[in-house]
């Protein structure tokens, strides 16, 4: 089945997308109450269309005109950081994930950026493997309050272009 990928605007069906994706996914590794912080914080309408202004990209992907994920980055001095990229639970583990990641990484060379950088969770152990899979390896161990007495625990993971 054919994936696309488009470049998008639309922060609402961006932020419904999310909502469904993490309160699916990420409940078990960070509890519901983190997850609905982050939802408000950082996968909110506004919250988007600020890293929009901001320069940050959004892309969905998309099989048959659907929705099935969304990523975004933003291209930093030195690298190309991500800074989301989920799919819905049936689409993952088919290859798309990988797909997302070749076109990143063909698009930082294209710009003769030298790496490609993210944040993970560190108990999201699925994803944390699925970057190394896909040759990001653990530069950084970092922990950082988000409020409520929330922290992120990641990973920055980088791959070189």
């Amino acid at each position: 089945m054919e994936t696309r990928i488009d470049a998008t605007y639309d922060a609402k069906e961006i932020s419904r997308l999310a909502n469904d994706i993490w309160h699916e996914y990420y409940p078990n590794i960070i509890g519901l109450d983190h997850v609905e912080y982050i939802l408000a914080n950082y996968q909110s309408v506004k919250a988007i269309k600020k890293e929009l202004e901001e320069g940050y990209c959004y892309y969905f992907v998309k099989q048959k005109n659907k929705n099935i994920g969304y990523f975004s980055f933003i291209e930093r001095e030195n690298d190309i950081h991500i800074s989301k990229l989920y799919l819905v639970k049936d689409k993952r583990n088919e290859g798309i994930g990988g797909f997302i990641i070749d076109t990143i990484i063909a698009y930082a060379k294209d710009l003769s950026y030298k790496a490609v950088s993210l944040n993970v969770n560190r108990h999201n152990i699925n994803s944390v493997a699925f970057y190394k899979k896909n040759g990001f390896t653990i530069k950084e161990e970092i922990n950082y309050p988000i409020g409520l007495n929330l922290e992120f625990n990641d990973y920055i993971m980088e791959r070189e272009v």
